[in-house]
């Protein structure tokens, strides 16, 4: 039942198109996990700036301590900066001159790479990570007096963020630019050409974006292509997501809807929510009840579904409307029910929670009694400790018994 149920449950057979680069096999794989056909197009190139005039600027207005603040917006900034600047200074120097100014990380890979570093960030921007977050923690006490005679760097994750800029001009500051890696397109296009002809052609129905340079390079590929027309009508049948607010924004900037944002800004988060919510979506858009997977396998709502994939239980598993509310219920094994009680009579408690048979019997007896909708099958917590090397008895009373027994750290780390 378990095969069966993952090639339904979720994206249900459907095409995803994910346009990932450094993540590409990670997001190929949770796409899969979710039920649906991975397509995974990357869609950027990063190029490091090979004369980066600015970064070595940067490297000596730091030193002089003629810094207030510097914003880092991204993890590979950090770390992409560091390998610049210790072409030419020692890496020891740069960190103690960073230790020295206010750091402010954008998000949590902007986070962990400063602390790698040995240079945490004073300021972490709250969820959703974006620059709007950055600004409301500097225009808070105490320090929103920095703003009005600071001097900040603010490192560049390809494309200029203009408003950002503006915003800290406009509030008093000197705003240093620091490009650290600019964006291309992939030198190999023809997965991204076929992930775009896949979408207007209507094969694939679910879009993933986890960036805004994702966006932009989509668009200027498909005008290239002169399929940027054709694309915009496509993805309004399609489920857009966007894994934040920042790639929603850019989607919105080109008139294309989004129909899913997570409430957590992360690409794994992002891929669950699109298999437990896209098919729906697509129901609505579609107008029907029923939409037809890519892969030629029945969908919800089919006739040729088995009865077990719709029944409450599982309706309920997949957050389908239901005629009670789903509740779970902890309760003891069963020692009260005399299927239970005639089975142990003749049976020592170790040998039943062996034996399928038998446990699948008390499963549904159960069950069948309370008129549950679905059960755990009947087993017992101790019995992992067996293939732990463990000998397990019960005595009389029905109480464990473990051999041999664990005194001393040494057979714990055994």
């Amino acid at each position: 039942m378990a095969t069966t149920t993952s090639s339904v449950i979720g994206f249900g057979g459907l095409e995803v198109v994910a346009f990932e680069t450094r993540n590409a096999k990670e997001a190929a794989t949770l796409i899969a996990r979710h039920g649906g056909i991975p397509r995974v197009a990357p869609s950027v190139k990063e190029v490091p700036l090979k004369e980066n005039t600015a970064a070595f600027e940067f490297a000596e207005r730091l030193l002089a301590g003629h810094l207030d603040a510097v914003v880092f917006m991204t993890g590979v900034g950090v770390t992409t900066l560091m390998e610049t600047l210790e072409s030419c200074y020692p890496r020891g120097r740069i960190v103690s001159a960073l230790s020295r100014t206010l750091l402010v990380a954008r998000g949590p890979k902007a986070v962990r790479a400063l602390k790698e570093l040995g240079a945490p960030a004073a300021i972490r921007a709250p969820e959703p990570h974006t620059w709007r977050e950055i600004l409301h923690e500097l225009d808070c006490p105490p320090q929103d007096f920095l703003l009005k005679s600071s001097r900040i760097a603010v490192q560049e994750y390809g494309a200029v963020n203009a408003e950002f800029l503006d915003a800290l001009t406009r509030r008093g500051a000197q705003v240093f630019r620091l490009p650290v890696y600019r964006w291309t397109l992939p030198d190999e296009l023809g997965p991204l050409e076929e992930a775009l002809r896949a979408i207007i052609g209507g094969r694939a129905r679910v879009i993933v974006f986890t960036n805004a340079v994702q966006v932009d390079h989509v668009l200027q590929l498909a005008a290239r292509m002169r399929l940027q027309e054709p694309l915009r009508d496509a993805l309004k049948r399609c489920v857009v997501c966007s894994v934040g607010p920042t790639s929603s924004e850019a989607l919105r900037s080109h008139d294309i809807a989004v129909d899913l944002e997570p409430e957590h800004h992360k690409m794994g988060i992002l891929i669950h929510e699109a298999a437990r919510r896209a098919p729906e979506i697509l129901r609505k858009k579609d107008g029907a009840e029923d939409v037809q997977g890519t892969a030629g396998g029945a969908r919800p709502g089919d006739d040729n579904l088995p009865p077990w994939f719709q029944s409450r239980f599982l309706r309920a598993c997949r957050n389908e409307p239901v005629d009670a509310t789903p509740v779970w219920l902890m309760r003891q094994a069963g020692r009260y029910l005399p299927e239970y009680r005639e089975l142990r009579a003749r049976t020592s408690f170790l040998e039943l929670c062996k034996n399928p048979e038998q446990v699948a019997e008390l499963t549904v007896a159960a069950a069948e009694r309370i008129g549950a909708d679905a059960a755990i099958i009947f087993a017992d917590l101790l019995l992992i400790a067996e293939p732990m090397g463990f000998r397990l008895e019960y005595d009389k009373a029905g109480g464990p018994r473990l051999a041999p027994p664990l005194r001393s750290a040494a057979e714990v780390d055994r």
